[in-house]
């Protein structure tokens, strides 16, 4: 783990998978698949974590040379030496509050091109509240800001892109699975308890959880038997073999890549109309939209799922695929990120400037 590619850095602070973790290790295959020398950077590696070693195995699985992973010891002036010690990057992304801060603070000192995205889609509260704030507020130090949603854009008090989350269409494929299952964060946004509701008001059928977070104590305990909470997951591609539909009661939400994962896989979406839910799902085609915290509506989405003919799940687990290829797929989003980047790293190539993407980029 100790090769640094001279490229893109994609700079986080992790300690468990989510949508984050999973949007940037899509990011970093996609960018090393279009010639991009890519360099995972995690500001630390916290105890019992099971992020270094998925990103260790993503390098060792991406059969390219191109994307590596370096890990810091957790001190704020880690990547300033990093930098200082090594051939710096072309250009830094950030993802997350602590990477965010860290990283516009460090690039700007030392001269590097640096860009941002946004994740968050709740308004958090207390201490992280805060952390927010002073995250928004010094957006103005990256030079390319991205939002998952017009939502998060909302929010920046400087003008961003939205960018929305993707996935690679090349590794994934239909999914068998039976299973109504809830997969993320098990935190108030997310609404998880929402989901343990639903399952309460149709004990003929088995709920699945898969998902940590503040609230699991509390779920677990409070759990019909018809509920089954899996925790947290650290290979979510044997888990979407077996998902039959998913269920999204967030009520806060950006642009979840746990929609866009099941999705490619043919899975619908029984999801909340919030965030940017709306740009993928289209109601009664490739999944469902319902108001958020209303299980009625929920469940009515649900029953309906069921009592439809195979024929006819089949049509709304293809179009839910389709509209994955077409719109959110790495294929459509890599080469935005890659001409953003090129408007304030313009020697992105310079190590590859046959780069087969650099052609078609100058061509387009």
């Amino acid at each position: 783990m100790t090769s640094i590619q001279s490229g893109v850095w994609l700079f986080l602070d992790s300690s468990s998978v989510g949508g984050i973790e999973t949007h940037v290790m899509q990011l970093s295959q996609g960018l090393a698949s279009y010639g991009v020398d890519v360099t995972l950077v995690l500001y630390q590696a916290y105890p019992d974590s099971p992020i270094p070693s998925l990103l260790q195995q993503l390098t060792e699985t991406s059969g390219t040379e191109r994307l590596t992973v370096h890990i810091l010891d957790g001190h704020l002036l880690s990547l300033y030496r990093l930098i200082r010690n090594s051939q710096p990057p072309v250009l830094l992304h950030t993802h997350g509050y602590k990477a965010g801060l860290i990283g516009r603070f460090t690039s700007r000192l030392m001269g590097i091109p640096v860009a941002s995205t946004w994740h968050a889609g709740e308004v958090p509260a207390g201490i992280v509240r805060a952390y927010d704030f002073i995250d928004r507020y010094t957006a103005p130090l990256a030079q390319l800001r991205f939002a998952v949603s017009p939502q998060i854009q909302s929010r920046l008090p400087v003008s961003s892109r939205v960018m929305d989350n993707f996935v690679d269409m090349d590794s994934t494929h239909l999914s068998n699975g039976q299973q109504l299952a809830f997969v993320g964060r098990l935190s108030h946004e997310k609404g998880p308890d929402i989901f343990l509701e639903l399952a309460q008001r149709l004990t003929a059928q088995p709920f699945h959880m898969y998902g940590g977070g503040d609230m699991y104590q509390e779920l677990h305990a409070t759990a019909p038997d018809n509920a089954h909470l899996h925790g947290m997951q650290t290979d979510m591609s044997t888990v979407w073999e077996q998902v039959g539909l998913l269920i999204m009661p967030s009520r806060f939400e950006g642009l979840p890549m746990a929609v866009l994962e099941a999705m490619a896989r043919g899975i619908p979406v029984i999801a909340s109309n919030v965030g940017a839910l709306p740009s993928v799902i289209q109601h009664g085609k490739n999944g469902w939209l319902v108001p958020a915290a209303d299980s009625d509506a929920f469940t009515a989405a649900i029953q309906q799922w069921l009592s439809l003919p195979e024929s006819d799940k089949q049509a709304v687990r293809l179009a839910a695929r389709d509209t994955i290829q077409t719109r959110f797929s790495a294929t459509a989003i890599i080469p935005e990120f890659v001409q953003a980047y090129q408007t304030i790293a313009p020697d992105l190539y310079r190590d590859n400037q046959t780069s087969a993407l650099s052609s078609s980029c100058d061509d387009a």
